[in-house]
Parts: C-alpha cells; sequence; structure tokens
C-alpha cells in the first residue's frame, strides 16, 4: 500500500462518517414519532391492558344530548337519576348523561315520524357501539309542548312544566313532578313513592299504583272532576271537587298501598 494513502490505525473512514450521519438522523426522527405516539393521550387505547380513548369510546360531545324540536321524547328502561323539565324559553331538546363517576355516557337518538309527529328516542351504548340499558345522572330541557314517555326502572325521577302527552313507568324509584300540564297524562307507579303535581287540570288522567305510596295534587280553580277508582287492599283518599258530569276525567286504580288526591 502507498504510504500516501495510508489509513492511521482506528480513525474512521470519511465515506463511513458521511453515511452514518444521515443514518443517524433518520433514527433520530423515528425515534422521536414512536415517542410522541406513545405519550399521545389515546396511545395504547383499545388494546388490551388499556381503557378505550374517550373520543373514540363516547365520539364528539360525549354524554351530550341534542336534537331538534320534537313531539315526544322517549327514555325507555332508565336507571339512575333523571330530571326532565320543559319551559316555553325552549325552543330544542338539550341536555346531558353523565356516568357515575362524572364522565359522558355514550348517547345516541333515533327520531321517527308517523302520522306528522315526531318522536325522538334516547338510547346509550357501550364501548364497542352496542345498545345497553342507560343509567347514570341525566338532565333533559324540553320544549313546554313536547310529550314524554318514560320508564324508569330504579332510582329518582323529577319531572318539570311538562305540558305535552305524558306517560311515566317507574318500579322502585322515587318519583317527583310539579308544574305538569298536559291534556293528557298516563302514570303507573310500582313500589317506590310519588308525589305528582299538575298545574294545569288535565282532560283525560289515569294513575295506577301498586304496592306504592303516592300523592296526587290536581288544580280547583273552576275545576271539578269525574273520578272513578278501584282499589284493592289500598287506602285512598279524594280531596278534590267530584263531578261526574265534569269534563276532567280521572281513572285511580290502586293494589296494596295508598293514595291521596290533594287539592293543588
Amino acid at each position: 500500500m502507498d504510504p500516501a494513502t495510508a489509513r492511521p490505525a482506528g480513525r474512521p473512514s470519511r465515506r463511513a462518517v458521511v453515511i452514518g450521519v444521515p443514518l443517524l438522523a433518520l433514527a433520530v426522527v423515528i425515534g422521536i414519532v414512536i415517542a410522541h405516539d406513545d405519550n399521545d393521550d389515546n396511545a395504547g387505547h383499545g388494546r388490551p391492558g388499556f381503557p378505550p380513548a374517550p373520543d373514540r369510546a363516547y365520539g364528539a360531545g360525549a354524554g351530550q344530548v341534542h336534537a331538534d324540536d320534537v313531539d315526544t321524547v322517549v327514555l325507555d328502561g332508565v336507571s339512575g337519576r333523571i330530571r326532565v323539565s320543559a319551559d316555553d324559553d325552549t325552543h330544542a331538546v338539550s341536555g346531558t348523561f353523565l356516568g357515575a363517576d362524572g364522565t359522558g355516557i355514550r348517547v345516541r337518538t333515533k327520531t321517527a315520524t308517523d302520522a306528522g309527529r315526531t318522536t325522538m328516542t334516547v338510547l346509550c351504548a357501550d364501548n364497542a357501539g352496542a345498545d345497553e340499558p342507560c343509567a347514570g345522572d341525566l338532565t333533559l330541557r324540553l320544549p313546554a309542548h313536547t310529550g314524554l314517555r318514560l320508564r324508569q326502572t330504579s332510582g329518582e325521577t323529577d319531572l318539570t312544566g311538562i305540558g305535552g302527552p305524558l306517560d311515566v313507568t317507574t318500579a322502585s324509584d322515587r318519583l317527583t313532578a310539579v308544574g305538569l300540564h298536559p291534556a293528557n297524562a298516563h302514570v303507573r307507579v310500582t313500589s317506590g313513592s310519588a308525589d305528582v303535581g299538575f298545574s294545569g287540570a288535565p282532560g283525560a288522567l289515569a294513575v295506577q299504583t301498586t304496592s306504592a305510596s303516592m300523592t296526587l295534587r290536581l288544580p280547583t280553580d273552576g275545576a271539578g272532576y269525574a273520578v272513578t277508582t278501584a282499589a284493592t287492599s289500598a287506602n285512598v283518599d279524594v280531596q278534590v271537587p267530584r263531578d261526574d258530569s265534569a269534563a276532567h276525567h280521572v281513572s285511580l286504580q290502586v293494589l296494596s298501598g295508598s293514595l291521596a288526591v290533594l287539592p293543588a
């Protein structure tokens, strides 16, 4: 070998240095990308041992309920704490649905129209998107004319100001309602307790209670009620004016327990 071109032992070739620089830079870039992915809020979510990412589990606006004005809202088979209010200043359906830990519950709505009337059903889903029973803390605001169809399986239910058709079924629940003014209402209470107050005399009201304690409050200003009662092993006390020819009809069916009908 020519001594002029000989390379001292241990010294890397210029070519090796030139090639090594871009390779090192590439390795650094890859390492940064991997580190960023591992530190991302959603990293690892969806893989065994990791909880699902909130956005992927619940979607944008998790725990939020929004819908245009509808004729009837349906809550079927819910449990937990349910609060539904209605007033003249509200022109759409809105609310929140939170779990026991305060996180948003994945909610979807299903809307159908029949004979010109629109019904919106509130549904809940698990992290995989499959429907499951709704349970948690639900707060809803409705337009004053919107009706409610509710089946509450356990917990607490508070209703305020509902003016549309009302159909409520509760079991093992504490039901409280004030300021109701629907033309037609049907209330079924099994076990638990209920205190239901109307601010407007209903044209037709049907009440069915089984093994429950209930107070029903009806306005009496200029209103009498055509009341029919069927009671078995129950205590029924009607203290509102009764008039068999009245335009306001109240049907009471009571099996065990007690029912008091008082002036509002």
